[in-house]
């Protein structure tokens, strides 16, 4: 299992178990109110989390809720979100530069999965080499560029 791999798989086990946090629980249904479909939903979270802040302080505990975050924290809540939603996700982890791998978030809705960079809001063609970890299960999928 690689690095990346490992750190995804953390973040998915972080986010099944958020499902019991009364916090996590309440503030997603908050913030996603009456939206109607699963992209209006994910989009009502994205939204949210973005206004709370960004940051490179990884030491910071996000399901407290409390910002800034970075890109893995602000997947981590976002995930969370959507397992109390029921909403299937995956975190995914990938290759920006040769050294260097970001964090963003895919969902499905109508038998289709798309991803979305929870820092910037932008939804994402993924081609690069990337991992994804199903958050509800906690498989990995390993890519090597490419679609899904």
């Amino acid at each position: 299992m690689s690095g990346v791999e490992n750190i995804l798989r953390q973040l998915a086990r972080r986010a099944r178990e958020a499902q019991t946090n009364g916090r996590i629980v309440q503030k997603a249904l908050q913030v996603t109110g009456a939206e109607p479909t699963v992209r209006r939903k994910v989009e009502a979270i994205v939204e949210w989390i973005r206004v709370q802040g960004i940051s490179t302080d990884v030491q910071r505990e996000t399901l407290s809720l409390k910002p800034p975050y970075d890109a893995d924290d602000a997947v981590l809540v976002a995930a969370s979100m959507c397992v109390v939603l029921g909403i299937p996700c995956r975190v995914v982890g990938a290759r920006v530069s040769e050294h260097v791998w970001t964090c963003w978030l895919s969902f499905l809705e109508d038998s289709r999965w798309y991803t979305v960079n929870v820092i910037d809001g932008r939804f994402v063609d993924v081609r690069q080499e990337r991992v994804e970890v199903e958050v509800n299960e906690g498989r990995a999928f390993p890519s090597y560029g490419g679609q899904r």
